[in-house]
């Protein structure tokens, strides 16, 4: 019994999930000024994927530009 509903309820709150997401990326997306828009309403997903980055590998993706950018300056 427990199992049947967790199939049914799971997908549906998997749905919900990315409809969130997708509702608030459009939110985000008409009310950035012309220009900027893409940049605005993707910035949540880009600071969670490089917190996702920094802690699977313990660096932060700008950290590693940082470093590798110091690396080519002094050569």
């Amino acid at each position: 019994m427990v199992g049947q509903i967790v199939e049914l309820v799971l997908p549906i709150l998997i749905a919900a999930f990315w409809g969130a997401i997708a509702v608030g990326i459009l939110i985000r997306f008409t009310r950035a000024k012309k220009g900027k828009r893409i940049r605005t309403a993707t910035e949540p997903l880009v600071a969670a994927a490089e917190s996702y980055q920094e802690n699977l590998i313990g660096k932060t993706g700008m950290q590693n530009l940082n470093e590798a950018s110091d690396l080519d300056q002094s050569k």
